[in-house]
């Protein structure tokens, strides 16, 4: 009799054992998982927000550089020469429209 409580205490050692040992990997693998998602979380807090601070104070200083304030302030040539052609068609469109718009207006009130 003692050699079967012997074998059944045996195999109640193996079995709490493998238990445990299945819950310890268990356990290992969910926390190996979190952190394999909070490093790169963590990462990109940090990259983004120093980026934040910093590009904002660096935009900051270069815009208030008195010798750059002209040149952000002048205007490009092609944008200049778009502006240019823009008003020629407007002054071109008013030339044509404005008599016809003026004798529609003279022709309704007869």
């Amino acid at each position: 009799m003692s050699v079967f409580l012997g074998i059944h205490l045996r195999l109640d050692f193996m079995n709490y054992f493998f238990n445990s040992e299945r819950l310890i990997k268990s356990y290992f693998y969910i926390v190996r998982k979190n952190i394999q998602d909070s490093v790169p979380k963590a990462i990109m807090h940090f990259l983004v927000n120093y980026v934040k601070d910093n590009l904002q104070s660096e935009l900051v200083s270069s815009l208030y550089k008195q010798e750059e304030i002209s040149l952000l302030l002048s205007e490009s040539e092609h944008i200049g020469q778009r502006r240019k052609e823009a008003a020629e068609m407007l002054q071109v469109n008013y030339t044509i429209h404005l008599p016809i718009l003026h004798h529609g207006l003279i022709c309704c009130k007869l």
